[in-house]
Formats: C-alpha cells, sequence, structure tokens
C-alpha cells in the first residue's frame, strides 16, 4: 500500500531568530534557529529550501507576525 508522508513544520519568527522545528508521519524531527540581523523572510526561505520542506508539509507560524500566538502554538504542539 502507496503512503504519503507528511511534515507538520512550526516557525517562530522572533526579534532577534528565525526558528522552525519539524515533525514527519514517523516521528522523526529536525529544527533549525538562525538569527536573520533584520532579514527574516530571507532567512526562513534560506532554512525551508535547506531542509527541503516545499511539499506535504502544513505550517504553522507564531511569533510577531504569526497567526497564532506562542502559547496557542505550544499548546497544539504538546496535544
Amino acid at each position: 500500500m502507496f503512503s504519503i508522508s507528511y511534515r507538520y513544520v512550526g516557525i517562530n519568527i522572533g526579534s532577534v531568530s528565525v526558528n522552525l522545528v519539524s515533525v514527519d508521519n514517523d516521528g522523526n524531527y529536525l529544527q533549525a534557529k538562525q538569527q536573520h540581523l533584520g532579514n527574516p523572510k530571507e532567512v526562513l526561505d534560506k532554512i525551508v529550501k535547506e531542509e527541503s520542506l516545499s511539499e506535504n508539509c502544513y505550517y504553522g507560524v507564531s511569533g510577531s507576525f504569526g497567526d497564532l500566538s506562542e502559547i496557542v502554538a505550544v499548546e497544539r504542539g504538546i496535544s
């Protein structure tokens, strides 16, 4: 039987750094953290490209410009 692998990606864009963690269906995870020096979009694009996170991914974003508060993001991640 053919099974599609999905990744669930959490992104936090803070005042100093871009933080990313992802987990796949099998529980394999990766994490990345990089200072953005005022260019968070460029740093995020670089991390996503380096980690090959473009296909079959579900994203959640928190931080100053995110769609979730950090508290809600942590609660959802724990559940």
